[in-house]
């Protein structure tokens, strides 16, 4: 193996945190060592990366946005991006406007948020107090989403919604299932991330994977989630969390413990180490 690609919540971290086991952090260490390469595979936006994981030793590059931007942390730049276009994005939010659901942009490894909406996260818009950790981030903050999309033109990495009150989340998730330039996933229960149809972890990890010369075979991918599955389905060496949804084991072609059982630090004891 030359690569490790993981999952992060619900994968790497313990349950409604952003923390790693010490015996994560040995078996990681020990992979480095090796010279394989670890690539954190995220729905996070390039910075919402926690320390815990940007402060490893031999990670070097990430996956962020279910795959629509992958960067070189070394050397500050973007090595591939796969974007949702303008014009699409508006069409989202002219539908999410009709109803009380937190919404935010990730761009350029950046989250813009609405002004006042972080505000009234509890009570508007029903998130509940195990997602507020996730609205704990360096937000831009812009006075109106449409306008702000039209005036920069943005074409944004993704547009997500944190938590979708139960009442809401099928005719959202039909309303923009249907639209063919989309793709939905899901990688926490009650939440809808929104990417371009084409965008997967899975075309970003087999990307650059060929831009280091990597051949499918030697690529290892671990997760649990919905947004999971496409990398799962990509590498040669795949592997699904006790955790994971039905479709990532699916997907996988092995399965190792929970994350609150150390499941990927067993994973890469088993098959790296």
């Amino acid at each position: 193996m030359k690569l490790l690609a993981f999952d992060l919540d619900g994968t790497a971290f313990l349950p409604v945190s952003s923390v790693i086991t010490d015996r994560l952090r040995e078996a990681l260490g020990r992979v480095a060592d090796k010279g394989i390469h670890i690539v954190p595979s995220t729905g996070r936006m390039k910075n919402f990366l926690p320390e815990t994981i940007r402060g490893l030793r031999g990670v070097r590059y990430v996956i962020t946005a279910n795959g629509a931007g992958v960067y070189d942390l070394l050397e500050d730049r973007k090595l591939y991006e796969n974007l949702i276009e303008t014009e699409t994005a508006i069409r989202v939010q002219y539908i999410l406007n009709e109803l009380p659901v937190f919404v935010e942009y990730y761009s350029a490894g950046n989250a813009f948020l609405q002004k006042g909406i972080r505000e009234q996260a509890a009570e508007l818009y029903k998130i509940p107090p195990d997602r507020m950790r996730f609205l704990q981030k360096q937000y831009t903050l812009i006075d109106e989403y449409t306008a702000f999309l039209q005036r920069e033109q943005l074409k944004p990495e993704k547009i997500n919604m944190p938590f979708v009150p139960e009442q809401y989340y099928d005719a959202i998730w039909d309303r923009l299932s249907g639209m063919e330039e989309l793709l939905l996933t899901s990688s926490i229960p009650g939440n809808i991330e929104i990417n371009s149809a084409s965008c997967t972890k899975g075309a970003a990890l087999w990307n650059l994977a060929a831009q280091l010369g990597i051949d499918q075979a030697e690529v290892m991918a671990v997760g649990d989630g919905g947004n999971d599955v496409a990398m799962l389905e990509y590498a040669g060496v795949s592997v699904a969390m006790g955790n994971a949804i039905p479709e990532a084991k699916q997907a996988a072609k092995h399965i190792t413990g929970t994350n609150e059982d150390d499941g990927l630090a067993k994973a890469i004891e088993k098959f790296l180490l």
